[in-house]
């Protein structure tokens, strides 16, 4: 097991409770099923769902979760709803990211988890507004605690065999919802 790949193990295990938001794309679909590694059966992929997601990338959401032996059910979100996402300024992926712990709120408090993003290192220098550290949320940033880069996530991507290791491009908005056991 590779240095950054055994830190990410580390840091999820630090979770006892764990809603995990998961794009399918490497920098989520890594932790995803890193989690799902950690966790076991009480991993659960939820695909945030809306007239924002194509059809292919949710059927490819479910694939994943398939092939990754993660069970799999959506949440409908409501970002093209929102007068902030529409406009489409700079400041897009904070509302989308909004409408997803909207979304995910209610899950996480009946199971008393904290939700996770899949932010690097890296990210923290991307132009994009994003929620960086939303402790008054319940968020966590597991790559970026392990400090991952984009090409550690890549890397342990390939190692592991995931179809997203090369996967970039628009945010397609999919979560990974991930609960171990207490005690």
């Amino acid at each position: 097991m590779t240095e950054p790949l055994q830190r990410l193990f580390a840091r999820l295990r630090d979770e006892d409770r764990l809603i995990r938001a998961f794009l399918r794309r490497a920098d989520s679909a890594l932790p995803a099923a890193v989690a799902h590694d950690v966790l076991g059966e009480h991993a659960l992929a939820v695909t945030e769902v809306s007239a924002s997601l194509p059809d292919r990338e949710r059927a490819a959401a479910r694939e994943l979760a398939q092939a990754h032996g993660m069970r799999h059910v959506e949440v409908r979100t409501d970002e093209l709803e929102r007068d902030e996402y529409i406009r489409n300024e700079g400041d897009r992926c904070l509302h989308c990211k909004s409408a997803l712990f909207d979304a995910l709120t209610p899950l996480a408090n009946l199971s008393g988890a904290s939700m996770a993003l899949g932010t690097n290192v890296e990210d923290l220098q991307d132009y994009r507004p994003r929620p960086v550290r939303r402790a008054d949320g319940g968020a966590v940033f597991p790559l970026l605690d392990a400090g991952l880069t984009r090409a550690d996530v890549r890397a342990v991507s390939r190692s592991l065999g995931l179809v997203t290791a090369d996967k970039a491009g628009r945010c397609v908005p999919v979560l990974a919802h991930c609960v171990r056991r207490s005690g």
